[in-house]
């Protein structure tokens, strides 16, 4: 504590026993006080203690003096005993107790385990005890017995058997007895001490139960000491012998020879090293023996036979560690196999070196080695004698000039060997001298390649000594003869192989200077000169040079010309010109450039004179520097071939501003034929350069029209800068360029991209107009946008590392331009002229509308839309409520309330990526109408099933176009509403509309709608298309012709019905053979046999979709594709003429019978029906055969002049897309219908005639409406009916067809009334199995007639006149007056006035000399007129009727 003073200006240390209450003046603590820790105060001493004032601590009282109380400034004396800092006086075995609720003290008796001492009870302290109370002593514990706690009354027992003792009186704890002593008791158990064990002994205390055990020299322990607590065991290398009871164990060593080891079982003795085993000790006391060391061998003493020591091995020996089979001695070395030893102790032998041998001592001992002498040598090679040195071959090459070689050294280069003349080995070697040399290379054969040197070669020298080769000799000299020097070659000649040869002019080689190597050759354009030292000689206009190096003249008759000096080659006149004509000789000019072929020539090239075009094969030509002649396919080619009169189209000129101002000019040309012409006329040579414009002709109006030029294949100005684009888009895509840029470097590379974009949109006009994208612009443009996308893609990869954001955002901003300007860019194909978009290949277009697509793809959630005037792009984030119609961006040309909305439902997608394209940009997409999926289909599950041909539809995008791809979308479901454009509806009200939601395929390039389904909101004029796939959507317009299929069904109802009874027809009559001997039976049943095969093959023609024609472009069909159409015409041609020649048969065979039967009676043809057949079978084929032959040999053919006459006509015709062209179906089939058709009805009206003529006259009993009936059975049988085809023909076709399609169906029933049904024999047939009779009102006259005179007797006889014949017995009999009208060959009654009828008839021998049908043939007078009732339409005819004779 420091004290400062009053006037001090430092603190002081305050002095012991003084403090300060002021803090600058220290004072002394009063008595009975004593300062405070701060030195600021005093506090009182506590009792015990005492101040005597002025001390810095209290003072302790000790006893007798104390304190009683706190402050007391020094100790009191106390008479008595001090307790507690109090003074008192008790008797002996009583102490103070003081009581501190009364603050008193009193004497009482001390109690037993304490004693009086001064006046205090004090406890017995650890080892002493009282068992009585009011004692003044405590006693101690005797030994044996111990007391560890204070104030005890007795002591505790040591127990022996636990090892525990107390050797002293006052014990207060029990001792244990330590390791290598026994316990000590005093009889009664109680421990009293301890003894040492003796040697020979140990105690391990409880181990051994506190007593000591005797060590076991069996197990090898002994103890040579005492008080030990465990035995020692007998250490390695020793061993114990029996115990000594008089001296104490201990270990004896083992002597040598012999060892113990740490895991010997055995204690008692030592074990003999193994000198077998190469086991030896030369040391005493060893665990172990020692093995024999390499190179040494075990010693045995002969006094105690152990192996006591090891020698070294003698020279010419060793031991090994192989050597095991005895180790007590070496083994020799082998000198035959080059082993030796010369040291002492070795445990191998040495190898000989190579270039030393062996030597063998006089024991025969390899104890040394000796060096080769010079000329020797000794390698490891050497195996067979490692005692002798082999000598060096010169004939080898060899040599050795030092000892100890360890092989032969190789003659050098340049020097030969020197031969010993004892045959000793070769030591030296001499050099070559000039003019020869040797090596490896070059040397002599035999046995002087080594001993002598080679001279030079011709062609080579060598002017030094010591030389390995000869040296060549340099370009364009020669050595002179001893090889020791060169020469220059002279003019004409070359050096060749050291040597010079003379130049070929032959071969095209001269030489005008000396010293050369070479020849020169004649140049191309130059011939050979007369002497190879002078210069080839030029080859002049017309001529060039050839293999034989002459100046030949060009082969003016393939069309070849030079007009320049000194070429090799003629060249070939081009196609579209010839060679000029000498005015004077009127030969073709060589030498002169050819001219352009005239109108009306053309030329392929590599023609001296351009080909008239052939007038005969319709070829003209009416340009000039033609290459092929146009065909006027439908028109007349003038005399000159310059001219083709007919259809065609005009020529036109065309302004196509993108690349050229000047007009193209495209010539007349005929129908059907493509025009060819050069993009550039300036530049023909650029074959690939060429626009391409069709005239198109139409077979419905016959007319011509020029199509759509394609200029794709055209450059133009955009074409460069395209290529450009294309290129810095490759470099971009390249992994090893885009490894080298950094983020600011490919910033940079974007903005020229987008710079590059940029100037193909730059707004251009030419004139006024604005120049647009040709096709060749946009094909090419279309790589640049295939590739954005994996260029934009480069951004997010470059991203990835450590840019900054600064290079970050130049390169976000680069990558945006990109986009903005490939919108634009496709913004401009989209503004295109629609006859350009038609030219553009649809994979183009597709590739096109993919880059927009990935385009979207590539936008980031929230960015911006990228809008145009017909385009616009967008990326959409995932729709927090699925059920909210999204309203879509729009193109700039598109009004809000046209916009497309969306709505995804419950899909799960992560954004949405939308591009929506105007319907002003439909031009970008592939045509609908070139192709549609969906009909593609229909005619796959759908075959053509109709002859009516398909109706022509046109189909258009009626809507925007959306493109939309979901992202992560697991399953695409979605609905789009579309607003359609309903503005042309008015102008189509005459045509079908049908709209539906269709998707763009990109990998077939076609719309489809499958996966969508459309649904009309006529509310909103809008169409709701649900898809199921990511793509293109738009709606699709197609605009269709209303067809009219009433005459379709209606012919395909009459031809099942035709059919139908044609068969029942032909199956009442052709299977019964009675029928088969009635020759107009016979004839009708072929008729309706060709009526079947007709139609149905004419059905079949119509709708087999194979049959289908193909028109080239010249509008003429291409046979080799359409054979079965070629053959099923045919076919249906020949059917239907078999038909007509079958109707025309039956009416000239009824036409016979009836109208000329007067001059046909009696006469009979047994090959009549065999005629007709072949007639109506075989000859029908012919026409439309040689129809279809003559119009190929006319296409074929090289002197037509007339018009070409296809057989096959395009489009549908006759309602079949396959039918024959006119005039062959004039000349072959509808001519020759009609002349037959003519011809029947000319018989039908004579027949007719006939039976007016029977009616007016009465004779009939049938009247005149049985006349009717039969007039209706022959007019069915000759196909009167079918006159109604003249009616096809406007104005009245549609009358004519609806009446040939009705009538011709009913010719089948119609034929099965007449022949079957109102035939009553044949019906009487069919009804005969089942039991029944022919109706009454269906039987005739005559059989009503027979069945009433059958019942009665006969009313006359027959009369048979010249030949007698019994008639069956079911015949009739007849009046024997003939009757009216009846005529035969006997009697013919003109006297037309009687009116009486008779039934009798006359039989007439036939003329016939048919020897099958027998002599007895008659036939029958026919009864005219034509009778209908007749039992048999052939019962009216002369048939055969069999009599007896």
């Amino acid at each position: 504590m420091l004290c400062p003073s009053a006037d001090a200006t430092a603190c002081e240390e305050r002095l012991p026993g003084k403090h300060s209450m002021q803090g600058w003046e220290c004072e002394e603590c009063p008595p009975g006080t004593v300062p405070t820790a701060d030195g600021f105060s005093c506090e009182m001493c506590p009792a015990g203690k005492a101040s005597p004032g002025g001390q810095e601590e209290c003072t302790e009282c000790v006893a007798p003096m104390y304190s009683p109380a706190p402050g007391f400034s020094e100790c009191a004396e106390c008479g008595g005993v001090v307790f507690e800092d109090k003074c008192s006086a008790c008797a002996p075995g009583q102490g103070i107790q003081y009581d501190g609720d009364t603050n008193t003290a009193s004497c009482v008796t001390c109690a037993a385990g304490t004693a009086s001492v001064q006046g205090v009870c004090e406890a017995c302290e650890a080892g002493w005890h009282q068992p009585d109370a009011g004692q003044t002593l405590c006693i101690q514990c005797p030994p044996g017995r111990y007391q560890s706690v204070p104030s005890a009354t007795q002591c505790e027992v040591c127990p022996a058997s636990e090892g525990k003792f107390s050797e002293l009186e006052g014990s207060a704890e029990c001792q244990l007895t330590d390791k290598g002593y026994q316990i000590v008791d005093d009889g009664e158990g109680n421990g009293i001490g301890q003894e040492p064990c003796e040697a020979g002994f140990y105690a391990d205390q409880g181990v051994t139960e506190w007593q000591c055990q005797e060590c076991d020299h069996t197990q090898g322990k002994y103890q040579p000491l005492g008080a030990q607590s465990l035995c020692q065991i007998v250490d390695k290398g020793y061993f114990l012998k029996a115990p000594d009871p008089s001296s104490p164990k201990s270990p004896v060593i083992c002597p040598e020879g012999t060892f113990r080891g740490p895991e010997a079982r055995v204690f008692t003795v030592c074990l003999n090293c193994d000198a077998e085993r190469g086991w030896y000790q030369d040391e005493e006391g060893q665990f172990q023996c020692k093995s024999v060391q390499l190179g040494k061998y075990i010693v045995v003493d002969p006094a105690s036979s152990l192996p006591t020591s090891v020698a070294d091995c003698a020279l010419g020996y060793k031991r090994s560690a192989t050597d095991t089979e005895d180790y007590k001695v070496c083994v020799q070395c082998d000198a035959a196999t080059g082993h030796y030893q010369d040291e002492l102790g070795q445990e191998n032998c040495k190898k000989v070196p190579p270039g030393k041998i062996i030597v063998v001592d006089a024991e025969g001992l390899p104890t040394s080695v000796i060096e080769c002498q010079p000329g020797y040598k000794r390698s490891d090679s050497d195996t067979d004698s490692y005692t002798e040195c082999k000598p060096c071959n010169a004939l080898l090459g060899e040599y050795s000039s030092a000892a100890g070689a360890q092989k032969c050294d190789v003659i050098p280069s340049g020097s030969y060997a020197i031969v010993e003349d004892d045959g000793s080995g070769t030591k030296e070697y001499r050099s070559c001298a000039i003019g020869t040399a040797r090596s490896d290379q070059f040397y002599l054969d035999g046995d002087e390649r080594y001993t002598r040197c080679r001279p030079c070669d011709t062609g080579t020298y060598q002017k030094q000594e010591n030389q390995p080769t000869c040296n060549p000799v340099p370009s364009g000299n020669r050595a002179i003869s001893d090889g020791t020097d060169i020469e220059k070659c002279p003019a004409g000649q070359r050096e060749e192989n050291g040597e010079c040869v003379p130049c070929i002019p032959q071969q095209g080689e001269y030489q005008t200077q000396e010293g050369r190597n070479y020849c020169e050759r004649i140049k191309p354009g130059f011939a050979r000169p007369a002497s190879p030292d002078l210069e080839p000689v030029l080859c002049t206009k017309g001529t060039v040079s050839n293999y034989l190096f002459l100046c030949v003249p060009c082969n003016v008759e393939q069309g070849e010309y030079q007009d320049k000096d000194g070429q090799s080659f003629c060249q070939v006149v081009d196609p579209g010109h010839e060679l000029v004509v000498d005015e004077t000789t009127g030969l073709p000019e060589v030498d002169q450039k050819p001219v352009k072929c005239k109108k009306g020539t053309y030329s392929k090239g590599s023609n001296k004179k351009c080909t008239p075009c052939d007038r005969d094969k319709k070829e003209y030509q009416n340009e000039e520097g033609a290459t092929y002649c146009k065909i006027c396919s439908r028109g007349k080619v003038h005399e000159g071939a310059m001219v083709c009169e007919g259809l065609g189209c005009k020529e036109e000129s065309l302004v196509k501003i993108e690349l050229s101002e000047n007009p193209f000019l495209f010539s007349e040309t005929a129908a059907g034929e493509t025009l060819i012409i050069p993009c550039n006329p300036e530049k023909l040579s650029e074959v690939g350069d060429k626009i391409y414009r069709h005239c198109v002709y139409d077979e419905e109006q016959y007319t011509a029209y020029w199509g759509i030029p394609n200029f794709a294949m055209c450059p133009t100005a955009k074409t460069e800068m395209i290529h450009d684009l294309n290129s810095k888009m490759e470099v971009l895509q390249s992994p090893e360029k885009l490894s080298t840029l950094s983020s600011s470097d490919l910033a940079v590379e974007f903005e020229k991209l987008s710079e590059g974009f940029d100037a193909l949109t730059v707004e251009e006009k030419v004139n006024g107009t604005e120049v647009k994208m040709t096709a060749r612009d946009v094909s090419d443009v279309t790589n640049a946008l295939m590739s954005v996308e994996s260029v934009i893609k480069m951004d997010r990869a470059k991203g990835a590392g450590d840019e900054t954001p600064e290079e970050l955002a130049a390169m976000k901003e680069a990558t945006n331009k990109v986009k903005r300007s490939t919108i634009n860019t496709v913004e401009k194909v989209a503004e295109s002229d629609e006859d350009t978009l038609k030219t553009v290949d649809n994979n183009h277009k597709v590739s096109i509308i993919n880059s927009v697509e990935a385009l979207s793809d590539s936008m980031e959630d929230g960015e911006d839309p990228i809008v145009a005037k017909n385009l616009v792009v967008k990326k959409i984030p995932a729709a927090t409520n699925p059920d909210e119609d999204i309203s879509l961006p729009l193109p700039l040309d598109v009004a809000e309330d046209e916009a497309p909305k969306l709505s995804m439902g419950d899909m799960d997608s992560t954004g949405t990526s939308v591009a929506v394209f105007s319907e002003s940009a439909k031009g970008m997409f592939p045509d609908p109408t070139d192709g549609d999926e969906d009909d593609e289909e229909d005619e796959e599950l759908e075959p053509r099933s109709s002859p009516r041909p398909k109706p022509k539809v046109n189909k258009t995008l009626n809507s925007c176009v959306v493109s939309l791809k979901f992202k992560d979308a697991q399953k695409v479901n979605f609905s789009l509403r579309l607003k359609a454009n309903f503005s042309r509806d008015k102008g189509e009200k005459s045509k079908r509309l049908e709209r539906k939601c269709s998707f763009l395929n990109t990998t077939t390039g076609k719309w489809s709608s499958k996966g969508c389904n459309t649904t009309q909101i006529p509310e909103t004029g809008e169409l709701k298309c649900t898809c199921d796939h990511n793509t293109s959507f738009a709606i699709l317009l197609s605009i269709s012709d209303i067809t009219d299929t009433s005459q379709e069904t209606a012919t395909l109802i009459m031809f099942c019905i035709n059919i139908f009874f044609l068969t029942l027809t032909f199956l009442a009559i052709a299977p019964f053979p009675k029928y088969r001997t009635r020759r107009l039976v016979v004839l009708q049943t072929q008729l309706v046999l060709s009526l079947i095969i007709a139609n149905v093959g004419f059905q079949c023609l119509s709708r087999i979709p194979d049959f289908r024609v193909t028109i080239d472009m010249y509008g003429s069909p291409t046979f080799s594709l359409n054979v079965p159409c070629v053959v099923g015409v045919i076919m249906v041609q020949y059917l239907f003429l078999v038909v007509m020649a079958w109707m025309t048969c039956c009416a000239y065979t009824l036409h016979g019978k009836i109208v000329d039967a007067v001059k046909t009676f009696g006469k009979v043809d047994k090959f009549y029906v065999h005629k007709c057949v072949v007639i109506c079978w075989v000859l029908p084929i012919l026409l439309p055969g040689s129809a279809f032959m003559t119009s190929e040999l006319m296409s074929n053919s090289e002197g037509a002049q007339a018009l070409e006459l296809p057989y096959i006509a395009s489009g549908s015709v006759n309602g079949t897309d396959c039918w024959v062209a006119a005039p062959w179906k004039w000349a072959s089939f509808m001519i020759p219908m009609y002349v037959c058709l003519l011809i029947n009805c000319g018989v039908f009206v004579m027949i007719v005639r006939v039976l007016i003529r029977a009616a007016k006259s009465g004779s009939s009993n049938a009247g005149l409406g049985k006349q009717v009936k039969g007039a209706l059975t022959i007019a069915v049988t000759v196909g009167v009916p079918w006159i109604v085809a003249i009616l096809s023909f406007e104005p009245l076709a549609a009358i004519g067809q609806w009446a040939f399609i009705i009538l011709t169906g009913l010719q089948g029933p119609c034929m099965f009334v007449v022949f079957v049904v109102l035939q009553e024999e044949v019906l009487g047939t069919l009804l005969k199995p089942l039991g029944l009779e022919v109706p009454e009102m269906l039987q005739s006259a005559k059989s009503t007639t027979a069945k009433k005179s059958s019942a009665g007797p006969p009313t006359a006889s027959m009369a048979v006149t010249k030949v007698e014949a019994d008639l069956p017995a079911s015949t009739p009999e007849r009046d024997e007056t003939p009757p009216d009208n009846v005529y035969c060959n006997t009697s013919a009654k003109d006297d037309e006035s009687q009116g009486g009828r008779s039934d009798t008839h006359q039989l007439v021998k036939s003329e016939s000399e048919d020897k099958d049908l027998g002599e007895n043939l008659y036939y029958e007078c026919t009864h005219f007129p034509y009778d209908p009732d007749a039992t048999s339409l052939s019962s009216q005819y002369p048939e055969p009727v069999m009599g007896e004779a």
